[in-house]
């Protein structure tokens, strides 16, 4: 079986090019904030899951998601604040060199992450996510206005790059983002984040014939 043609590799941002916390506990841990039980109460789950996911889609800002953490958790929105903005790490080992190496080939680069406008301002602000930034196909959940899995975001993707599914090669850690790529004929390859993830990407990439 013949190799496919591959013209655009598509990353995920957290967990597949750069560390991220683990959960609530860890970003309080490192926000310097107790972790509060009514934060990870399941009558508030789906209050915080869902105001998550409407920043995600840029339907509420960062302030006011913290406001409605406020309401039903122990923190203020200034506390719920500095949990947010302590939500990202580093890149994995690699990643940096990785992404130099496909920049300078003939191939699209592109970046397609659910996230916020919080997380956007300090990947654009901070030297350490430079690497990242230098992707010049960024694709931002909060911008698009829609998020992993729905369909409109890798539709938006495909025509933004002109390209057909099929010849795009797409990175992520979560199964149902990795579904949702699948559904619209991308090709897929689910990474692990408890592991480094340049040599899972590297490794994917030699197989489809994207690097030698």
């Amino acid at each position: 079986m013949s190799k496919p043609e591959i013209q655009v590799v598509c990353f995920d941002l957290g967990g597949v090019l750069l560390r991220c916390v683990d959960g609530w506990h860890h970003a309080c841990e490192r926000a310097g904030l107790p972790m509060h039980e009514s934060l990870i109460d399941p009558a508030n789950r789906n209050t915080i899951v869902s105001a998550s996911n409407q920043m995600e889609i840029g339907a509420i800002t960062p302030q006011q998601f913290t406001e409605q953490i406020a309401a039903v958790s122990d923190y203020t929105a200034a506390e719920a604040m500095r949990v947010l903005e302590c939500w990202l790490l580093d890149l994995y080992p690699g990643v940096e060199a990785l992404l130099e190496r496909l920049l300078g080939a003939p191939i699209t680069v592109a970046l397609l992450s659910n996230t916020n406008a919080a997380h956007w301002q300090i990947f654009e602000a901070e030297p350490c996510y430079a690497p990242v930034m230098r992707i010049p196909h960024l694709f931002a959940s909060h911008q698009v206005k829609a998020r992993k899995p729905n369909a409109a975001i890798y539709e938006h993707v495909e025509t933004a790059l002109g390209v057909e599914p099929q010849s795009i090669l797409f990175f992520d850690d979560l199964e149902e983002n990795i579904n949702g790529a699948v559904w619209q004929h991308w090709h897929t390859e689910r990474i692990d984040p408890a592991k480094d993830t340049a040599p899972q990407i590297e490794k994917h990439l030699a197989r489809y014939g994207v690097i030698t």
